[in-house]
């Protein structure tokens, strides 16, 4: 195969080949044809599609009968409105195609004169055969002014003001106005309550409104006074009359009578039979009341005291504790002399220590002997001392703290310090507390926080205590 060979209208078209068998001489014979034909429309002409074949080669071609487009069927689609909706065009879309046009549509109009509540106005009708559309086209402010004239008055919910009701005479649009006002008070009287009237005006037009003030009447009492009075006795009932006149009319508003009871005038309590308490013995006193006007008793109470008990003075030590011996102390009563005593727990081998409190993140203390290994307890904590061994020790404050005093407790037991401060903790105590009474922070005290090294120093100490403890 060569080619294809059309004729000048391409409706027909000859085969190409090679001869290879005749030194490959062009041979030439009609091709296969097929055609399709195409009906012309409102945007296009008619044509034929003519198709040559030869095996499977093939090749086309369109012959276009030109001119021969049908015409458009164009059918109402809308009415296209200008700018001022005073005129319009009509819009056409054909009804084979997309194709679309426009014509003037037939116009008509109706015109409105403005009045007290509307604009002026003009409704202009766009026509095109059986349909139409309408646009309304106002006048903007050319409404007539009302003529407004006198209707009612409209008073308030208090009666203390009023406006008046206008309305026009052309329309039913109505407004109101502020009313001109006056009022004429009066003030109450004995018999009759206070009263406002208001009157509201308006040109030739009033109206009033009465306002009484409910519960205003009535008389103004004058402070009470005494009249017939008959003064009591020990053992005869008195009376006497209280009055209220009024201050305007003087007319007697209310009497009440009152009766004063028979009854003797208690004095001032005096002490008798006096017997003091004693260390252990309690003592009495009566308490007795007479009769200012007849002398009679009128009351008597006794009243027990109770014993004062022992005012004991400080311990003093009668025989020393020992490290292994027990020892003895005595307080004497400074009122009587009487003498108590109570034993030393044997010492043992005394461990001194030393409490301070440190200001790092919150409060807490520590308790740390000379050369030794610290341990530290926060603030509220216990802790327990298990030493076969007395604990000997301070607590000062070492920080930015003030504080009013420190208190130490041993199972529930407020501890006291010696003359120098020391306190002495019993072997295998059990929940220790110290707590510093009324502690605030100092910003003026040097500051004792311990620095991030220390605290890291420290905790490194206290490992490796604990790993040698365990070695051992």
């Amino acid at each position: 195969f060569v080619r294809f060979d059309w004729n000048a209208g391409n409706t027909a078209a000859d085969v190409v080949v090679l001869d290879q068998n005749n030194g490959n001489a062009e041979v030439r014979f009609a091709a296969s044809m097929s055609e399709d034909a195409h009906t012309a429309t409102c945007t296009a002409d008619a044509y034929t599609v003519y198709t040559a074949t030869y095996g499977e080669h093939s090749d086309s071609k369109t012959v276009t009968v030109e001119n021969s487009k049908l015409p458009h069927s164009y059918a109402f689609d809308s009415f296209i409105w200008a700018a001022d909706n005073t005129s319009a065009d009509v819009k056409l879309v054909c009804a084979n195609c997309p194709a679309e046009t426009t014509v003037e549509a037939s116009m008509s109009e109706d015109a409105h004169t403005a009045t007290c509540t509307a604009d002026a106005y003009t409704v202009y009708t766009a026509t095109y055969g059986e349909h139409s559309d309408s646009k309304t086209v106002t006048v903007e402010n050319s409404k007539l002014p009302h003529s407004y004239a006198f209707d009612s008055f409209i008073w308030s919910a208090d009666n203390t003001s009023a406006d008046v009701k206008l309305v026009c005479a052309n329309c039913p649009a109505e407004t109101t106005v502020e009313a001109s006002m006056s009022e004429d008070a009066h003030t109450a009287t004995c018999t009759a309550d206070a009263y406002t009237v208001y009157t509201a005006t308006y040109g030739e037009h009033s109206d009033s409104k009465t306002i009484t003030v409910a519960g205003t009447a009535g008389h103004t009492p004058a402070a009470a006074v005494t009249e017939h009075e008959m003064p009591a006795a020990c053992t005869t009932a008195g009376s006497y009359d209280t009055v209220v006149y009024c201050t305007a009319c003087g007319e007697e508003i209310s009497r009440e009578t009152h009766t004063v009871p028979a009854g003797h005038v208690a004095g001032a309590s005096v002490t008798e039979n006096e017997t003091p308490a004693a260390c252990t013995a309690a003592g009495s006193y009566d308490t007795v009341v007479y009769c200012t006007a007849c002398g009679e008793e009128l009351s008597r109470e006794t009243h027990t005291v109770p014993a004062k008990g022992h005012t004991w003075g400080a311990w003093e030590t009668v025989t020393p504790a020992t490290e292994d011996e027990t020892g003895l102390e005595k307080r004497v009563c400074a009122a009587c002399g009487e003498e108590e005593t109570r034993a030393l727990p044997a010492l043992g081998e005394i461990v001194t220590k030393t409490v301070r409190f440190i200001n790092i993140a919150r409060m807490h203390y520590e308790i740390d002997d000379e050369g030794g290994e610290p341990f530290y307890v926060y603030n509220s904590s216990a802790v327990t001392w298990t030493s076969g061994r007395p604990l000997r020790f301070k607590a000062v404050c070492y920080s930015n703290f003030t504080y009013d005093e420190i208190v130490i407790y041993a199972n529930g037991t407020e501890l006291t310090p010696d003359e120098e401060g020391w306190y002495t903790l019993p072997k295998n105590s059990e929940f220790v507390t110290v707590t510093a009474v009324g502690a605030m922070t100092d910003e003026t005290a040097p500051k004792g926080r311990l620095t991030f090294w220390e605290m890291l120093l420290r905790l490194i100490r206290r490992i490796i205590s604990f790993f040698t403890s365990i070695g051992r």
